[in-house]
This record gives structure tokens, C-alpha cells and sequence, in this order.
């Protein structure tokens, strides 16, 4: 059996609790939300987060921008209590965005060998693009496919409720795409679509991801090496994760258990504690 390590020409990677652990920045910026909410009011928590699922499910995500405008227990609110909340949430959000250990570093070193680095995930464009740019990413990563933000109210577009400077949106470097609307993983769709656009060949293209149901099985039916995250797997006994549970888009079975989906795969090559591993793993050539 040879000893040679695989080369790798084109490395895509998932974002959310890949490169940054999501659950955690999430659930706690959103529970800081939430404290602010309740700290002076009488909400009751439990009904506000029926209605919080409710319009995420509507939404078809857990980072609507416009939520609290749409929760019924909050339509008599004081204006004020609501920009608080709204404050709470984006500053600890801001504070918290980082990078899980040696990303930076591997993915320059791995960029700087002439290989190909490509971000696929499910995450919407908006947040997409502010993690990046804010996880010193922008240009580290070529190209960056997510998927469209979500809808916005009747009457409102991006530029009418956006309130800073232009050159504080978007990617400067990193080039971004969207992908179809409603594709979601493990369809390899949209790996197979990267793949041909850059014209690489499947067998020298390595694809990371924390989802063995979504990232593993997409990439082992696009035909390309698979290389499992295992750092990345949410702490389930977290209280991130329990409100990540408690107001999703998405069902609770399939959210808490990656079998109960009915999806599974065994990963080709895993991670255990860091993305720095993936350096011992492969032979970064930057060849087609």
C-alpha cells in the first residue's frame, strides 16, 4: 500500500462549525437577545420561542433579520425594548465571531501553495459574507457559494434598511456566488456544479465538512475525497444547542440526531481535534 498522500488541487469547505463553532455564536447572541426581552417585561419565554419557531419556520431560518418585528407577544412593546434586545443580540454576536484555532493559518498555507479554496454552505448570503469578513477570511477563500438570503417584508429591499456606508457590505477579494434557491445538502448538485465551473477533476478535489448526514454523504456521492470535521460537532448538552432546538425551522428529530434523518456516511478521512490535521492528510499541488 503507498504511502503517498493524496493531492489535492480544489478544497471546498462547509462554514458553520467548520471553520467557526456556529452553534455557539449563535445560541448565545440569540439567547442575549432574548434575556433583554424578558428582563423587564412579561413575556413568557415559552411563548415567545413558539413564535420565534413559527416565523423561522416561515422564514426557513434561524437569522431572520426581521423576527422580532413579527412576534405577536411583542406588537405593544416599547420601540426602545426592542432595539435594546436587538443590540444585545448583534454585539455579543460581534464579540464572539472567531475563527476556530489554526483555520487561518492552515487554509493561507494551503492557499499559498497554489491550491484552489472554496466555501460551500447552506448558511444564508447576508451572514454568510459578515463571518468571512469579519474572521479576516475575505480572499483567504476564493469563492464562496451560499445559499440567497431570506425574503424580505413587503415593502422593504436590502438597500432601504441598510444603515452603514457601502463599503461595509459584501467581499472584497472572495468572490461570491448563490446557489438555486431550495438546494440544500446532501445533494451534490452544487459540489459537482463548483467542481466543473473551475474545471478540476473530481479525484483531486477534497471537500470538509462537520455533517456526516449532509457534508460526508454529499461529497462521497459527488465523487470527491471527504474529510469529517468531528472538532465541529455541536456539544448537545449545551444550552446553545438546546435553544438552537427549541425555536429551528427545522424538525427536532432530524436537528438532534444525524441517524434519525435516515442519512449517514463513514467518513474517508476525519478530523478529530483541528483543522490544522487536514495538513498531514493531503499533498496541497495547486495543479489541474
Amino acid at each position: 500500500m503507498s504511502s503517498e498522500r493524496p493531492i489535492v488541487d480544489l478544497l471546498i469547505v462547509d462554514l458553520d462549525n467548520t471553520l467557526w463553532d456556529w452553534v455557539d455564536i449563535w445560541g448565545k447572541s440569540f439567547g442575549a437577545m432574548l434575556r433583554q426581552l424578558t428582563l423587564e417585561n412579561e413575556v413568557d419565554p415559552e411563548i415567545l420561542k413558539r413564535e420565534i419557531q413559527a416565523v423561522h419556520q416561515q422564514r426557513n431560518t434561524v437569522e431572520y433579520s426581521f423576527l422580532l418585528d413579527e412576534l405577536p407577544s411583542l406588537a405593544n412593546i416599547n420601540s426602545k425594548v426592542i432595539e435594546s434586545a436587538k443590540y444585545a443580540q448583534s454585539s455579543t454576536r460581534f464579540h464572539l465571531m472567531k475563527l476556530y484555532p489554526h483555520v487561518l493559518s492552515t487554509l493561507a498555507k494551503i492557499k499559498s501553495s497554489g491550491t484552489m479554496v472554496i466555501a460551500y454552505t447552506e448558511g444564508i448570503a447576508f451572514w454568510s459574507e459578515w463571518r468571512i469578513r469579519k474572521s479576516g477570511l475575505d480572499g483567504v477563500i476564493d469563492y464562496l457559494y451560499s445559499s440567497p438570503d431570506h425574503d424580505f417584508p413587503i415593502g422593504l429591499t436590502p438597500e432601504s434598511v441598510r444603515t452603514k456606508p457601502a463599503d461595509s457590505y459584501g467581499l472584497r477579494k472572495t468572490v461570491h456566488q448563490e446557489v438555486a434557491k431550495g438546494v440544500v445538502k446532501p445533494s451534490p448538485a452544487v459540489l459537482e456544479q463548483i467542481i466543473y465551473e473551475h474545471g478540476y477533476t473530481k479525484h483531486r478535489c477534497a471537500y470538509v465538512g462537520d455533517s456526516l448526514a449532509k457534508d460526508i454523504k454529499m461529497a462521497q456521492d459527488a465523487g470527491v475525497m471527504d474529510v469529517y470535521a468531528e472538532y465541529g460537532q455541536p456539544k448537545r448538552e449545551s444550552p446553545e444547542y438546546s435553544l438552537l432546538l427549541d425555536v429551528t425551522q427545522w424538525d427536532k428529530a432530524t436537528i438532534g440526531s444525524e441517524v434519525a434523518s435516515g442519512i449517514s456516511a463513514t467518513p474517508q478521512f476525519t478530523l478529530e481535534r483541528s483543522f490544522s490535521e487536514i495538513l498531514g492528510i493531503f499533498e496541497f499541488a495547486g495543479q489541474r
